[in-house]
């Protein structure tokens, strides 16, 4: 069982930081510099503080796309994982049951056997006069026997519970370790979008006849952390930074 939680458990390691490069920067900046020049977008355009143009768009789009892509191959490698967890955890409550039975049955079956155990004999020992003693000892003996049965079936179970709650912890913590990794992806995404976004924003504004105007409702329309992100507040960076 424990190898079949090993196959389980994921590898993936986390991807490099994403690089913001001079090629995408200069683009940035260039397609800021057009759309303001362009007057885009207009100040009576931008309704409830939203100022969005076909460039941020795309942007976003972009971003949300691979946010998405991020999240549906994570999703991919934990299924195996996570429908194996909940395999063992309905194993578990079923080995837990198994070993309160084994453990009240070893505690109704002491060390010693009661006198009206080891006292019993049958018909032909009557007949034939053997000594109590032996009859004693030999019940002792099987009553022993059955005993070790049950302490063998006691510890068995108690080492199934042990062996299913390892498994249980390793593939949990396989899961955790996967989404983080997810999060980290798409933090990561979600900064180097922010980081283009601001490189468009601050030409767009210097180029754009109302740039004072425009520039107060902007900021809402930023790139956003998925909702199934953790709660890890992503960094704001600024151009050339």
């Amino acid at each position: 069982m424990a190898k079949k939680a090993k196959n389980l458990l994921v590898s993936r390691v986390p991807e490099k930081p994403i690089r913001y490069g001079p090629f995408m920067r200069l683009g940035d900046r260039w397609a800021g510099r057009r759309d303001g020049k362009a007057g885009l977008p207009s100040v009576k355009s931008c309704r409830d503080d939203v100022c969005v143009t076909p460039y941020r768009s795309a942007l976003n789009y972009r971003y949300n796309t691979q946010a998405e892509l991020a999240k549906l191959l994570s999703d991919n490698d934990i299924a195996p994982a996570i429908a194996r967890r909940i395999t063992v955890e309905q194993e578990i409550v079923a080995a837990e049951e198994r070993r309160i039975e084994a453990r009240k049955e070893l505690e109704d079956k002491p060390d010693t056997a009661p006198d009206a155990y080891l006292d019993a004999a049958t018909g032909l020992e009557r007949e034939l006069g053997k000594p109590q003693e032996d009859i004693r000892r030999r019940n002792q003996k099987r009553w022993d026997a059955e005993r070790a049965k049950l302490v063998t079936g006691d510890r068995s179970t108690t080492d199934r519970v042990s062996s299913l709650r390892t498994e249980h912890a390793q593939l949990t913590g396989s899961i955790t370790a996967r989404e983080q990794i997810r999060d980290t992806r798409a933090r990561r995404l979600c900064d180097q979008t922010l980081r283009r976004d601001r490189t468009y924003q601050r030409q767009l504004v210097l180029k754009h006849p109302d740039g004072a105007e425009l520039l107060p409702l902007l900021g809402n329309s930023e790139p956003k952390l998925p909702s199934w992100v953790q709660d890890i507040p992503t960094s704001t960076h600024t151009d050339g930074h």
